[in-house]
C-alpha cells in the first residue's frame, strides 16, 4: 500500500547525475549561495524581529553625546543613561498570535471516524506548536514546521526557525517547495574542556537528507552522520520481537510546511521597527534628563579660577559643595542653569508614536474600549478592524499551511493504519479571541432559530465547544423523545375503555 511513496535509498552517483539535483549538490554553487544567505538583508531582519521580541532593541546602544573641541559629537560619560524598552512591538505580536490561535481550531468533516482521528493528532501539545510558529511567522515573516518520524515510529511536527531555513520554490507564488536547507550553528565541548561552535547544514530533497559541516566558508561532508543519502522515513515491519523487515522510505513532497504572514512573507518588524526605536528614545530622553539634578546640570561659576572645571566638577560631585571667595574688585558667587522639563511634550509625543505602532502593526488598542464603558458589538468591530485585516491574509496562508500538514497526517494514517482519508474533505476553522459583545449575539442568534438549523446555531456561540455542545443537545432530544414514547404508551395501555388492539 506504499507504492506511491517508496522510493529506497538512491546511490550517490545517481543523485549527482539526476536533472533535479545536479544544481542542488554542486557544493561550489550551494557554498556561494550559503554566504550571500547568511549575510543577507533579509535573513538580517529576521534576526532582528527575534531580538527586539526579546528585549535585545536599538536603544541599548543610545549613548549621550554633546559638541566636543572639534565640533563633532562625543560621548559624554559622566550624564546618566537609563536605557529605556517599551516593548510594544511583543505586546503587538502576542496580540495578532493570540488573536488567530489563541483558541484551538475547529476540524470539521462529514466522516466522523476521519474526524475522530484527526483531533488525536491535534491535541495540546499540536496546538502549542502552533502558536510558537505563529509567532515565529509574525517575527520572520514566515515560520516552518518540519513533519518527522521519530525513533518509535510515532509522526512528529517540528519547528525551524525562519533564519535557518532557506527555500527554493518551483514557482514564483512561492506555493510548492523544491528544496531547502537547514543551517544551525551548535556548542560543543572539546576534549581539552573549551568550549567551540560547529555550523551545520542540512540539505533536503525528494530523495532524502544531506549532512554537511560549514567551516571557513567551505562545505564538508558530516562523517559522524553518514555520506551517503539519508531517506526521512525508517520503517520497519516486525511480527512480534521479530523484525520482518526494514524499508527506507521517502514522503511524495519536501516535508516542509511553510506558515506565511502574508503572500509577501515581509517580518512584522519592518513596519514597526523605527516607530518601536521612536517610542524607546523618547522614554530614554524624558527619564535621563528628569534624572538629572543640581550635581549634574550646568554651572556657572563666578570670579573662580582656584582649579580646572574637571576637578571642579568631580569635587561638587563628590562633596556636593564649593567654596567662593570675594575680592576688593569683584564679588565670586556660583549659579546653575536649569532647563526645565516639560512632561507633557513627552507625552504627547509617545501618544503618537503608541497609536502608530498599532495602526502601522495592525493591533487593537483596548485602551479605548476600556474608556468607552460597555461597548456594543459595532464598537468592538471598530476598534478591531486593523487587526482583522491583518488576520485576514494570515488566515488565507494558514490554511493552505494547514491542508498541507494535513496531507502528512493522511499519510501517517495510511502508513500505520492502512485506511485512506487522502481525497476526504476537511474545513479546518479558525476561532479569533476577540472581545465580543454576548448578549448581543445571543439575542441575534434566537431571533434566527426556525430559519437556519440548531447545530448552525450552536456553531456560532460565543463560548463552549461547539462539538460538544451538539452532541449534548442530540442526546437531550433522544431522551426528551423516548420520554414522550413512554409517556404515549402508559396512556393507551391504561385506559380501561380500551382492548389490547387499541378498540373500544
Amino acid at each position: 500500500m506504499f507504492d506511491f511513496v517508496r522510493k529506497g535509498v538512491s546511490k550517490l552517483n545517481d543523485i549527482l547525475n539526476s536533472p533535479l539535483n545536479e544544481t542542488a549538490y554542486n557544493l561550489k554553487w550551494l557554498e556561494l549561495e550559503l554566504s550571500d544567505w547568511i549575510n543577507s538583508k533579509e535573513r538580517k531582519m529576521q534576526i532582528k524581529g527575534f531580538e527586539y521580541y526579546n528585549d535585545k532593541q536599538a536603544i541599548l546602544e543610545y549613548k549621550r553625546e554633546a559638541i566636543g573641541r572639534d565640533g563633532k559629537l562625543e560621548e559624554v560619560k559622566n550624564l546618566p543613561n537609563k536605557k529605556i524598552i517599551d516593548n510594544q512591538y511583543k505586546r503587538l505580536v502576542n496580540q495578532k498570535v493570540n488573536h488567530l490561535v489563541g483558541k484551538p481550531f475547529t476540524v470539521d468533516t462529514d466522516n466522523k471516524e476521519y474526524s475522530e482521528i484527526l483531533n488525536t493528532y491535534f491535541n495540546k501539545k499540536f496546538f502549542k506548536l502552533l502558536k510558537t510558529v505563529t509567532k515565529d511567522s509574525n517575527n520572520g515573516g514566515i515560520g516552518y514546521l518540519y513533519p518527522y518520524y521519530c525513533n518509535n515510529g510515532d509522526l512528529k511536527f517540528k519547528v525551524f526557525k525562519p533564519f535557518e531555513v532557506k527555500v527554493y520554490w518551483k514557482d514564483d507564488d512561492h506555493t510548492e517547495v523544491d528544496f531547502f536547507w537547514r543551517y544551525y550553528r551548535k556548542s560543543v565541548r572539546y576534549t581539552g574542556g573549551s568550549v567551540g561552535y560547529v555550523d551545520h547544514l542540512e540539505l533536503y530533497t525528494e530523495d532524502g537528507i544531506r549532512y554537511f559541516i560549514y567551516k571557513n566558508g567551505i562545505l564538508l561532508y558530516d562523517k559522524l552522520k553518514g555520506e551517503t543519502t539519508h531517506s526521512y522515513i525508517k520503517y520497519t515491519n516486525s511480527l512480534g520481537s521479530e523484525v520482518v523487515e526494514e524499508q527506507y522510505l521517502n514522503f511524495d513532497k519536501i516535508p516542509l510546511i511553510p506558515f506565511k504572514i502574508s503572500d509577501y512573507e515581509e517580518p512584522l518588524l519592518k513596519r514597526v521597527k523605527s516607530l518601536q526605536d521612536g517610542i524607546n528614545t523618547i522614554t530614554t530622553v524624558f527619564t535621563n534628563n528628569m534624572l538629572e539634578d543640581a550635581r549634574n546640570t550646568i554651572i556657572i561659576l563666578m570670579n573662580y579660577d582656584g582649579e580646572n572645571l574637571g576637578d571642579f566638577r568631580k569635587n561638587l560631585s563628590t562633596y556636593g559643595a564649593v567654596k567662593v571667595r570675594n575680592t576688593n574688585e569683584e564679588k565670586g558667587g556660583v549659579d546653575t542653569l536649569q532647563i526645565e522639563v516639560n512632561a507633557e511634550n513627552y507625552k504627547t509625543i509617545l501618544e503618537i508614536f503608541k497609536k502608530a505602532i498599532i495602526q502601522n502593526g495592525g493591533g487593537v488598542d483596548v485602551t479605548e474600549l476600556r474608556a468607552s464603558g460597555t461597548p456594543n458589538q459595532m464598537n468592538i468591530q471598530s476598534m478591531y478592524y486593523d487587526i482583522e485585516l491583518d488576520t485576514n491574509d494570515t488566515e488565507t496562508e494558514f490554511q493552505m499551511a494547514i491542508e498541507q500538514l494535513v496531507w502528512f497526517i493522511d499519510f501517517d494514517i495510511n502508513l500505520r493504519k492502512g485506511k485512506n482519508f487522502f481525497d476526504e474533505k476537511v474545513d479546518i476553522i479558525f476561532n479569533r479571541d476577540m472581545l465580543q459583545d454576548e448578549t448581543g449575539i445571543i439575542d441575534n442568534l434566537i431571533k434566527l432559530k426556525g430559519t437556519i438549523s440548531d447545530e448552525d446555531i450552536i456553531k456560532q456561540l460565543p463560548f463552549g465547544n461547539a462539538e460538544k455542545l451538539i452532541e449534548n443537545m442530540k442526546k437531550q432530544k433522544e431522551e426528551q423523545r423516548k420520554e414522550i414514547e413512554i409517556d404515549y404508551s402508559n396512556t393507551f395501555t391504561n385506559d380501561p375503555d380500551l382492548d389490547q388492539d387499541g378498540d373500544e
